[in-house]
């Protein structure tokens, strides 16, 4: 099976724009219902990840695909959010979240500080959005 490393970069931008997203939409609504029907009500948050300039200053096999990943995660994002508001559950838009760039230990996974932040975070958009 061949990964996004696989591919050139200059083919990350047309595949992130290109690729059908059906099949993460399929996954995550199957995810959701099945959550649903156990008796939970999940909410949607996306990955925080860092701005594009500065993606792959700690993940050098991002580099030339900064600009593509930051597309296929929008993309990522409006299922996600389209999937709560067919099934009325609450979204927490990370792009809500103010994140300092220094939190970052990769492109999207953060330190204590930052995550203790993005935990803080999410509560309050919770409880502020819950129905």
């Amino acid at each position: 099976m061949r990964t996004g490393r696989d591919f050139p970069a200059t083919d990350a931008l047309d595949r992130a724009t290109h690729a059908p997203t059906e099949g993460f939409e399929r996954n995550l609504d199957l995810l959701v219902r099945t959550i649903i029907e156990d008796g939970a009500i999940p909410v949607l948050f996306g990955f925080v990840e860092a701005q594009e300039a500065l993606l792959s200053r700690n993940r050098p096999d991002l580099q030339g695909r900064e600009h593509a990943w930051k597309i296929g995660l929008k993309r990522n994002l409006a299922v996600m959010k389209h999937i709560a508001a067919t099934r009325h559950l609450v979204y927490i838009d990370p792009d809500d979240f103010k994140v300092e760039d220094n939190w970052f230990l990769d492109n999207c996974h953060l330190n204590e500080t930052g995550e203790a932040a993005k935990a803080a975070f999410v509560a309050r958009a919770y409880f502020a959005h819950r129905p």
